[in-house]
């Protein structure tokens, strides 16, 4: 992300969202207190977010009541504001609640990820802005919002792609080429087998930033 000094390692996912029997040759990258130890709170929220994604499977499930459950508990204020929105969600599944929260701290960490893994795959900085598409965060009357629009045009595609990863039930990526340089990339991301991002450069910018 920057030139500042290497002072720890950073895990692509953070290692928050892997419960221990997962954290098998889990990706590093070099990294400064900015970019690693500052975000460690957002790296818990957006892992919070993501766990109680009614699409996931039992590991997220597990990892909800044994982390995300109790991270709720310690920030009170934090969690009263995510519960005082809860509506009824029951056209996307009977019983379903849904709710508001930071999109842009939850897109902060997921572009921080994707930057990592970019490194972790050419040895350099992403030099590109980078917009977080999903179909599993909605508009206040749940329709989708145009980054799902587009995310669900080009979702049977990516349905189609080879996925990398070492712990399969956590999290798997894939990177799909175009344009013939190496920042004009996306990534294709699922967390517990139920939660697709993807993450596409904006191709005229010249720089990286995930805030």
């Amino acid at each position: 992300m920057c030139n500042e000094l290497k002072t720890s390692v950073e895990h692509a996912p953070p290692k928050s969202f892997f419960p221990k029997e997962h954290r098998v040759n889990l990706i590093t990258v070099p990294s400064c207190v900015l970019h690693n130890e500052n975000t460690s709170s957002d790296d818990e929220y957006a892992r919070n977010i993501i766990t109680v994604s009614i699409n996931n499977n039992q590991e997220s499930i597990d990892q909800f009541f044994s982390k995300s459950l109790k991270s709720f508990n310690r920030n009170k204020e934090s969690t009263n504001k995510i519960v005082s929105t809860f509506i009824n969600a029951d056209e996307i599944q009977i019983g379903a609640k849904a709710f508001r929260f930071d999109r842009a701290r939850f897109d902060r960490v997921i572009r921080k990820i994707a930057y990592a893994l970019y490194y972790h795959k050419y040895g350099k900085s992403w030099n590109r802005l980078l917009a977080v598409l999903t179909n599993q965060i909605r508009n206040a009357d749940l329709t989708n919002d145009r980054f799902g629009d587009m995310f669900d045009e080009m979702s049977s595609d990516l349905n189609m792609l080879p996925l990398e990863g070492n712990n399969p039930q956590i999290f798997q990526y894939s990177f799909i080429e175009f344009g013939g340089n190496e920042n004009d990339i996306a990534i294709f991301m699922i967390f517990y087998e139920g939660f697709p991002l993807l993450i596409i450069p904006d191709m005229n910018s010249e720089n990286n930033s995930f805030d």
